[in-house]
């Protein structure tokens, strides 16, 4: 952080930073204020956070009159919800199963347009749904391909996630 910042970190976590921030038309802060806290809700095992972050940050995308999917926000959503999945009831385990085969639906068409950016995230996503399928050899073998395709195409921070995923499988 540079010496003239002149937000204080604990700052963008309060409801009306964005507001203070003239000009933003589009909820562009709003959304990095989500996005920031989905992220780092993940890293840290902070699941639950990580979902209402993701929550709020769909719904300012769903509010976009584009009505463009955000990769990064598809990916992240598979991934926190294999993890809060165990904590669900058998009938919110149906819909999120559902959901995540929607986001790995949307995954698979962009990892088909763009390999290099995107197949190691699907293979990810991929594996997180068949390990929750409890089949763990076809589990295996697609976190190790998603490894190999992220650590071929640079995305260093992809494959620690993947491995991270791997280890706790």
């Amino acid at each position: 952080r540079s010496i003239d910042d002149p937000f204080p970190i604990a700052e963008i976590s309060e409801p009306d930073f964005a507001q203070s921030v003239h000009g933003d038309n589009f909820d562009f802060i709003q959304e990095m204020v989500w996005i920031y806290q989905y992220l780092t809700g993940y890293v840290f095992g902070e699941y639950r956070e990580a979902s209402e972050a993701l929550a709020k940050s769909a719904a300012i995308i769903k509010s976009r009159e584009d009505g463009l999917d955000s990769p990064m926000q598809i990916m992240y959503e598979c991934l926190v919800w294999a993890q809060l999945y165990e904590e669900y009831n058998a009938e919110e385990q149906r819909t999120y199963r559902a959901k995540m085969r929607k986001c790995l639906k949307k995954m698979k068409n962009l990892a088909m347009r763009c390999p290099g950016n995107y197949q190691h995230k699907y293979l990810l996503m991929k594996a997180e749904l068949t390990r929750l399928s409890r089949d763990p050899r076809q589990a295996e073998a697609l976190y190790e391909q998603s490894i190999e395709t992220a650590r071929v195409h640079g995305h260093i921070h992809d494959l620690a996630m993947a491995a991270e995923c791997y280890g706790k499988f």
